[in-house]
């Protein structure tokens, strides 16, 4: 068991720091939660053996650092999409607002345009008339 124990550790870590959409991080963590009890129960075991017991305690140690590691990354990569989540709403609402201005503008100048072309046509048929016999 103390040889899982820090083989999960191992591999526990080394996902731990993989960049992923915390995945990796949640696989880790929970792999460092298992090399933990694993290395507790080898240690019990190793000591109650008057066997060695460094590799339980490296098992013990390692998930420590993956759990509390995995832990870390994947709050701090949901602190942060939720911040990025947030700029994206606040870029949106903004884009839109910018959307309804252009829109607005666009009709107000086809009004004015409306307008002058309605004044040109009154003049032309001024024209016109004053021209016709």
């Amino acid at each position: 068991m103390a040889v899982a124990s820090l083989v999960l550790g191992i591999i526990g870590l080394l996902l731990a720091l993989v960049p992923s959409f915390s995945v990796t991080q949640i696989v880790g963590l929970l792999l460092g939660v298992v090399a933990l009890i694993l290395g507790v129960v080898a240690r019990k075991g190793a000591t109650e053996q008057g066997q060695p017991t460094g590799m339980a305690t490296a098992g013990i140690v390692l998930g420590i650092i993956a759990a509390v590691l995995s832990a870390l990354i994947f709050a701090t990569c949901q602190m942060c999409m939720r911040r990025v989540g947030d700029r994206m709403e606040d870029v949106g609402r903004e884009f839109r607002k910018g959307m309804q201005e252009a829109v607005e503008k666009a009709r107000r100048e086809q009004e004015r345009e409306r307008r002058r072309n309605e004044k040109a046509g009154e003049k032309l048929r001024q024209v016109q008339e004053q021209r016709a016999p």
